[in-house]
């Protein structure tokens, strides 16, 4: 009889997923990325775990990676890990429900799902409780007589004018696939990290992330003008659950191939309410895989 385990599974090892982690398990992406993504978890956490291993006796036959950040929610720092990377060799992919079933085990970490499958996305619904943050996107206002703002796309120039988290964030995404814009008018600026994105078949602008939600709703049509001007975008686009209510508009959203989910079995004592992870894109497979 084979026995059936699940452990953590540290960068060290990183290398002897190499097979599951490749094409026909997974699409490809380059393995250069693959290593850069976890090795955040080994810079920032003492148990520097990046997700768990499905083992058949001594054969690794699955995994669920996790990109690990430190959040601010109601105002408590909290550990949120993006889930990335769940596979099982199909010879056993019954057993694969032990890996999400292991996860429930996990305290005080709020796990979230960019890209489910639909299978995934039901089977999180049920075993882990996973529940919809958002299944939209805004499509942003634009005006075309919009006033100029001053936009800045050098990473050497952004970088000097940032201090603070904002400094902290834009290193860290800056050398991931996705653009960092910094917008201002005479008075104050405003950080934007963007990503490429196609959406119901259309080519769109995603904003993952904005700095200062006052100036991002008092100047939306100037910078959707802007971002569409500069980047070459049908739409200028930012996931409903982001979008200020001030500028939101049933009327103008286009639907997310699948929704984002977020579940967290043991909530940190910190967290009163179901947590949900604002720009939950960032430090996630998103930006770091460019999935």
């Amino acid at each position: 009889m084979n026995t059936i385990t699940v452990e953590k599974v540290y960068l060290e090892q990183l290398e002897q997923l190499r097979p599951l982690l490749s094409p026909p398990n997974l699409g490809f992406v380059p393995w250069d990325k693959i290593v850069r993504t976890f090795c955040r978890n080994k810079d920032h956490y003492s148990d520097a775990y990046i997700g768990l291993i499905l083992k058949c006796d001594s054969d690794i036959i699955g995994f669920i990676g996790m990109v690990r950040s430190d959040r601010v929610l109601d105002g408590k720092t909290v550990e949120v890990a993006n889930l990335t990377s769940f596979v099982v060799l199909p010879n056993h992919r019954g057993q694969g429900l032990k890996l999400l079933r292991a996860l429930n085990g996990i305290k005080d970490v709020i796990f979230t799902v960019i890209t489910p499958s639909d299978v995934s996305q039901k089977l999180m619904t049920r075993i882990n409780g996973a529940i919809e943050q958002s299944d939209h996107y805004q499509i942003l206002p634009g005006n075309s007589n919009a006033a100029k703002l001053w936009v800045e796309t050098d990473k050497t120039v952004i970088k000097s004018r940032l201090s603070g988290s904002d400094s902290l964030l834009f290193e860290e995404h800056s050398v991931e696939d996705c653009d960092a814009v910094l917008l201002a008018n005479a008075q104050i600026s405003c950080l934007l990290l963007l990503k490429p994105v196609m959406v119901a078949e259309q080519s769109c602008l995603e904003i993952l992330y904005y700095s200062n939600q006052l100036f991002f709703i008092e100047n939306i049509e100037d910078i959707s003008a802007n971002l569409a001007r500069a980047f070459d975008f049908k739409h200028v686009i930012i996931d409903c659950f982001d979008c200020p209510d001030d500028i939101s508009d049933s009327h103008q959203l286009l639907p997310m191939a699948l929704p984002k989910l977020v579940f967290c079995p043991s909530k940190p004592s910190s967290i009163k309410q179901h947590p949900k992870v604002p720009f939950m894109s960032l430090f996630s497979e998103r930006t770091k895989m460019d999935l």
